[in-house]
């Protein structure tokens, strides 16, 4: 799957709330031409990094993202894992 995509960074007036906000993108230089790939559309994904504490930071995820095609179950699973996995590798 290849996705092109723009992406914001907005930071509250407190300065411990942090948004990424990214959404799919035409781009010339990334036509869709090519037959081997299915391009991803993401309506919307947004990161959420909230400092709790000193030490502690709530991250919160939400994405809205038509595959554009069918994708094996095992394979949503192994990439669900890898980003669990990555979430927790970040605890102190």
């Amino acid at each position: 799957l290849q996705t092109v995509f723009c992406q914001t960074e907005y930071v509250e007036d407190d300065g411990k709330t942090i948004y990424l906000v990214s959404h799919s993108v035409e781009h010339p230089l990334a036509p869709r031409e090519d037959k081997m790939y299915v391009r991803t559309k993401m309506h919307m994904s947004v990161y959420i990094f909230k400092a709790l504490t000193a030490n502690k930071t709530s991250v919160v995820r939400v994405a809205l993202a038509n595959p554009n095609g069918w994708i094996p179950t095992a394979l949503i699973k192994s990439t669900s894992r890898g980003v669990i996995d990555m979430f927790n590798q970040w605890k102190v």
